[in-house]
């Protein structure tokens, strides 16, 4: 993501909404409710929504889909989380 879009929220989140659609309608973001989720700091992982990497000075948000099967965990930025959450309760 360039620095103007960061530099707007409201810009800087559409484009995360839109990655996240994205993903959710191309199966590698799921929408149910996590059977299980933790935050610690950032490992360097990838997030679920905008692909960039979680850095150590951050939060990282871990959510663990199907954990009675082949479990899925996912990592999110806050931001990026929270835009998650808004499109899994329809908002």
């Amino acid at each position: 993501m360039n620095g103007n879009i960061r530099s707007n929220p409201v810009a800087h989140a559409e484009v995360l909404r839109r990655r996240a659609e994205d993903r959710i309608r191309a199966g590698t973001l799921p929408l149910q409710a996590p059977d299980r989720s933790w935050a610690g700091r950032g490992t360097g992982g990838t997030c679920g929504v905008c692909g960039l990497p979680i850095e150590a000075t951050g939060p990282e948000y871990d959510l663990e889909f199907g954990s009675h099967a082949i479990p899925v965990f996912v990592r999110f930025h806050r931001v990026c989380l929270a835009v998650w959450e808004l499109l899994r309760r329809g908002e």
